[in-house]
């Protein structure tokens, strides 16, 4: 009997990148962990919060477009990867030195643009170098368990425990030194996929980019991308905040959002394995609604019911199990190969276009107008919509199709 080796490319590519991937949420999260530290040494309101939080978003959404499109061009994804994590361990330490909110918004406006290029080049890579039977779970493994476990799990533990013992500033300096350890595994491990550039493609199989991006669950990932990016963003950034408001010490914020994180590390592999089974469509449907409960349990539970807040914390996170379907495995399993990271890069710049820096925006201003809990109630609305969205999608899941989907998969039917 023949004995798999579990050595193989597929598997270390798909750790590299949870660890490329989750480290970029590291940089991205910390921010927001940091906030009840900086506010008022930096003298930031809720409305200046929410706008570098957005202006992050917009350089990102650009950067992850252009960056998607110029590697589906050239080919060059591994070089790309590489110069993207170099660059943002960089701009992640830059934000230390921030003296006011100018300064760190531009400092975080330029962090955008180096990472946004990682999530539709390491999607690419991945997306290609997957067995057809392991791509659900590869998919959420890489995309969500490793920002959950990584970033929003350990990360509010660790980062707030470093800035209570040595403050914020420092906090961010040493952030640079996991990112040059990744730059040089990446440098070892990646291998640059064949044939999939644009000017690979044979005559016959040819298909306008135009087309792509008009395919049916393409564009309607780019509206599910809307209001998925802004409950995680409103999560996110204004949570800390609002516990810290509600009573609760900036130790014990760090250990709900931990939960909320450790759910999102069962959640990230778990829902695309059960979509695996049951078809990606009724796990989004089903999940999207689940989601709610966590800034429900926010806005409604006491700050002396930290157990209750922490269990709906970890279940309320199955959103970015539904995130890793809308945003990776279905548009990867409607268009051919030489263009998912064109389309994912799409997909992920409209929804930070929209879901992150103009709804990210309005609630920032909301919070400031209505209080804190004006966001969780934009997060709650934004996770109902992705639901009745997600009716809208057709099947991919090789299991329910009856046929292999995904990269080698040609553009058919999906424009109806």
């Amino acid at each position: 009997m023949e004995t798999k080796k579990f050595w193989t490319y597929e598997n270390k590519l798909l750790i590299l990148l949870f660890f490329v991937w989750g480290f970029v949420f590291v940089d991205r999260l910390a921010l927001n962990f940091l906030f009840p530290f900086m506010t008022e040494e930096l003298g930031l309101s809720n409305t200046h919060i929410g706008i570098i939080v957005s202006a992050f978003s917009l350089t990102w959404a650009i950067a992850g477009w252009f960056g998607g499109f110029f590697s589906d061009k050239t080919g060059k994804k591994k070089n790309i990867l590489m110069i993207s994590v170099l660059l943002f361990s960089f701009c992640s330490l830059l934000t230390g030195l921030a003296n006011g909110f100018v300064m760190l918004i531009l400092f975080r406006m330029l962090m955008g643009i180096t990472e946004g290029p990682v999530f539709p080049v390491a999607q690419s890579l991945l997306s290609v170098a997957s067995s057809p039977h392991r791509r659900g779970f590869n998919m959420g493994f890489f995309q969500s368990s490793s920002t959950a476990l990584l970033a929003s799990f350990l990360g509010p533990i660790v980062i707030v425990a470093l800035a209570n013992e040595f403050g914020w500033r420092p906090t961010f300096f040493l952030t640079i030194v996991p990112g040059l350890i990744l730059l040089f595994f990446i440098w070892k491990v990646v291998q640059e996929p064949k044939e999939l550039t644009f000017e690979a493609e044979k005559p016959a199989e040819k298909v306008p980019l135009s087309l792509v991006l008009k395919n049916k669950n393409v564009l309607v990932s780019v509206f599910v991308a809307i209001f998925a990016v802004t409950w995680y963003l409103n999560i996110n950034t204004f949570t800390p905040l609002f516990l810290v408001d509600k009573g609760i010490s900036a130790s014990n914020m760090s250990y709900i959002m931990a939960a909320f994180g450790l759910g999102g590390v069962l959640w990230g592999f778990g829902i695309p394995a059960i979509s695996d089974k049951i078809g990606r469509k009724p796990t989004m449907i089903i999940f999207s609604f689940i989601t709610a409960i966590a800034p429900l349990a926010f806005i409604f539970l006491g700050s002396n019911q930290m157990v209750l807040l922490m269990i709906a914390a970890f279940i309320g996170n199955v959103g970015v199990g539904t995130m890793v379907l809308s945003m990776s495995n279905m548009p990867s399993e409607s268009v051919p190969a030489k263009y998912v990271a064109t389309a994912v890069g799409f997909i992920m710049a409209i929804g930070e276009l929209v879901g992150g820096v103009a709804f990210t925006t309005i609630a920032g201003i909301a919070a400031d107008m209505y209080g804190l809990a004006a966001p969780m109630w934009i997060a709650i609305g934004s996770t109902v919509l992705c639901g009745l969205l997600a009716i809208l999608y057709y099947e991919t899941a090789p299991i329910k199709v009856g046929k292999s989907t995904g990269p080698s998969a040609p553009i058919g039917t999906e424009l109806t």
